[in-house]
């Protein structure tokens, strides 16, 4: 045992505060250890005068009032501190509010999806109204005729609109030709000299196809007694022009892929823009192929098809 721990032992034992057993211990250790004695008897005057009932101190005027009134005070500030802790959210509280929140989100997101996919649509409609005014002016230069896709040579390609319309200085910039909600929409319209020199290279005139058009596809015309004819006269109410066409490499898609397959706007050879939802229109005349099913020319007047950048007025077959 320590001197710390005899010492406790021996207080205990002055102060009769010991059980039983441990004082009959404390008294068989004094009586083999004289040193235990004599240091039970130094223990004994230090705590001496703990027993006297007049310390010769005198006690404080008012101490027990004062001593009162910071219980007091310390009882009023743990009650206000436990008001406080009362006033504050308690878990209940915020788990309604969370709840609450969590409706809110569930109704507002896709209100707020909707917004952003309907001004997309509205964004995309206004370039279409501007390539639609730079088509106008084209159409007062050509006898009301809009861009010509050719059926053979390098410019035979639905794109081939852009380059036109860019070497008349109508296109403001490529930029026109990107819809707002197209997934990774790329363009770049040669000009014709750009082209030219590039047909010896196929894989970037390839390139070049798929790109010039942007995210919009363009008409490619339809048959007449037997020959090609371009896109509709000025003034007709035949579509010219819309959002992308799904590709071949676009399985999932119904209609265009621009609006996540929701429809497509579509702009009409008398500059009107709208939004078709799905890609019949008309006496359910098909957008996007023509009425023998094939993405080509359409067979009459009647049967407009727009094809996508790369797509040619006939199947590659047909050469």
């Amino acid at each position: 045992m320590t001197r710390e721990s005899d010492d406790l032992d021996l207080i205990g034992y002055l102060l009769n505060s010991l059980e039983p057993d441990e004082e009959q211990a404390i008294e068989e250790q004094l009586e083999r250890d004289p040193a235990l004695r004599e240091r039970l008897e130094e223990v004994r005057a230090l705590i001496a005068p703990l027993s006297e009932d007049d310390l010769g101190v005198d006690v404080p005027s008012g101490l027990g009032e004062r001593t009162l009134e910071r219980i007091g005070d310390h009882r009023l500030g743990t009650m206000t501190e436990a008001s406080d802790a009362s006033s504050g959210p308690r878990f209940l509280d915020v788990l309604i509010a969370a709840s609450v929140l969590a409706c809110l989100s569930t109704l507002a997101l896709p209100a707020i999806g909707e917004l952003r996919r309907e001004h997309a649509r509205l964004f995309c409609a206004n370039k279409l109204r501007q390539l639609g005014t730079a088509f106008g002016v084209y159409a007062d230069q050509e006898s009301e005729r809009l861009p010509f896709i050719a059926t053979g040579g390098p410019f035979n390609n639905a794109g081939c609109f852009a380059v036109q319309l860019k070497e008349r200085h109508l296109l403001s910039s490529d930029a026109v030709l990107l819809c707002p909600s197209a997934n990774n929409g790329v363009v770049h319209v040669p000009t014709f000299n750009e082209f030219l020199e590039a047909t010896d290279r196929l894989a970037y005139v390839d390139h070049l196809r798929r790109q010039m058009g942007g995210s919009y596809g363009y008409s490619l015309g339809h048959m007449n007694r037997g020959h090609h004819a371009g896109a509709p006269l000025r003034q007709s109410a035949r579509p010219v022009l819309s959002d992308r066409p799904p590709r071949t490499g676009d399985p999932l898609f119904v209609n265009s892929p621009n609006h996540e397959d929701a429809g497509q706007n579509v702009l009409f050879a008398n500059g009107c823009v709208r939004w078709l939802p799905s890609r019949t229109y008309g006496c359910d005349e098909d957008l996007f192929v023509n009425d023998t099913d094939l993405i080509a020319s359409g067979v009459n007047s009647d049967d407009t098809v727009i094809g996508t950048s790369e797509s040619t007025p006939f199947p590659p077959d047909d050469f």
